[in-house]
């Protein structure tokens, strides 16, 4: 395979802006020796987009172009619509990526991830768009699925963001307090996803949406609360008793979670029984 156009060609209707996007990178990579492969991942990938959802991409460059100017790539990006905004990022890794974010005036997005291509590549479920040499190898989602240690980090870090939330209620640090509640939420919704058995869990409720219908927690709607202590106190409970349940879930199969961790938490958050100053907003 050298540029797989069909696909593109048989997205829906809605996905037009889209299309134009994916047809017009299309054309830079074919014609820019150092792109080595090109691929699509994400909503678009799994077939759940509409017209609001951004273009998730991975290209992988010659090594010796990666470690050079990324002007090629700019002028690619930028070529493609009214540009409203560009930029790139570094991220220091192992293996380092180069990321850049594009919109463009007809709201459309593009969020594309850049690595050297050194070799044969293993990527999650998606669909490879440009690959001549055959570096793209697309492995099951089952072998991408989050090792135990991720998991337990994801339980611990979740725990220990509720009792931060605990400690501003507490001072009566209200916006603090929230933002904990928020991460602990985001970290439920990951072990929720992995705990029912879904792709790509680490995507957390993006994976859950992803279902038809969508599978959240039952009583999910609890954890939510203004900027009231009292409201983040319950809302912190109810989190709690929700990651509990999950917690238990992944234990019966076989996961080594922090429980003595959760326990300790869940004492914590009981004791809340309303703030030792008073909010202010």
């Amino acid at each position: 395979m050298r540029t797989n156009r069909d696909w593109v060609a048989a997205l829906p209707e809605a996905l037009d802006a889209q299309c134009r996007l994916l047809d017009g990178f299309l054309d830079h990579c074919e014609r820019e020796r150092a792109v080595r492969w090109l691929f699509v991942g994400c909503s678009l990938a799994r077939g759940a987009a509409d017209a609001l959802s951004d273009l998730d991409l991975a290209v992988g460059l010659d090594p010796e172009a990666f470690a050079g100017t990324d002007d090629g790539l700019r002028e690619a990006l930028a070529s493609l619509g009214e540009l409203v905004a560009l930029f790139g990022q570094d991220w220091p890794a192992s293996c380092p990526v180069r990321r850049y974010f594009a919109l463009y005036r007809d709201r459309t997005q593009i969020d594309l991830t850049v690595s050297e291509a050194t070799g044969t590549v293993r990527l999650p479920a998606g669909v490879v768009l440009y690959d001549p040499a055959g570096l793209v190898e697309v492995v099951s989602d089952a072998v991408l699925a989050p090792r135990p240690e991720e998991v337990r980090l994801w339980a611990a870090s979740a725990w220990e963001a509720l009792l931060n939330l605990g400690k501003y209620v507490r001072r009566g640090s209200c916006w603090e307090a929230r933002r904990q509640l928020e991460e602990a939420r985001a970290l439920l919704f990951q072990l929720w996803a992995h705990a029912e058995g879904v792709a790509q869990a680490r995507y957390g409720v993006t994976a859950l949406y992803d279902l038809e219908p969508p599978r959240l927690p039952v009583g999910i709607g609890r954890t939510l609360a203004g900027l009231h202590l009292a409201e983040l106190a319950g809302a912190g409970r109810a989190l709690g008793e929700l990651l509990e349940v999950t917690q238990q879930r992944l234990t019966t199969s076989g996961a080594e979670l922090p429980d003595q961790l959760a326990r300790f938490v869940l004492g914590d958050l009981a004791q809340l029984g309303g703030p030792e100053r008073s909010s202010s907003a």
